[in-house]
């Protein structure tokens, strides 16, 4: 099974007209497991996303004393599986939509804006979202469905459960 149903163009022009006060709140997930989350977090910082409305969790099993920006939550989850770190995440999340982020990740500084329209322009059939291969989504569709097993350690579980409802998955392509 492909890990999409159909694919979306979204320009870098389109990405950047949404207006600022159009931009919902955007939570952003970065499991830290794999080393220091300050690659991730300087990319954030220089995100064309206004820092107002991103909700950016820290998810780790233990109570490491990382240095965490004041527009960052550390998320302590109950277990170290990705999939713990993840439902952690989740349950905390403010944001209309959820992006999984590694700490080495450089997300290009409109990926989050791309997601937006991606989402806006796909309707609410569609639940989840590949943009440059990390894993968008829903947040109200990922709770219907159970959200992230905490078992687990990939998304695959949470993307079938979200078909299986009858949601769509796409890959967005600029």
């Amino acid at each position: 099974m492909a890990d999409h149903d159909l694919v979306v163009t979204v320009s870098r022009t389109d990405a950047l007209s949404v207006g600022e006060s159009s931009l919902p709140t955007y939570t952003v997930l970065v499991p830290l497991t794999h080393g220091s989350p300050g690659r991730v977090l300087r990319a954030l910082a220089a995100a064309q996303y206004p820092r107002r409305r991103l909700d950016v969790k820290l998810l780790s099993s233990t109570a490491d004393g990382d240095v965490v920006p004041m527009w960052a939550e550390q998320v302590r989850a109950d277990g170290p599986a990705l999939g713990a770190l993840y439902a952690s995440g989740l349950a905390r999340a403010r944001g209309r939509y959820v992006a999984v982020y590694e700490p080495a990740d450089e997300p290009e500084p409109e990926q989050l804006r791309s997601a937006v329209v991606a989402f806006e322009r796909l309707g609410m059939a569609c639940a989840g979202l590949w943009v440059d291969g990390r894993l968008h989504v829903r947040r109200y569709a990922a709770v219907s469905v159970g959200g992230w097993n905490a078992d687990t350690s990939d998304h695959d579980d949470l993307v079938w459960r979200l078909r299986r409802d009858g949601f769509t998955i796409a890959a967005v392509q600029r």
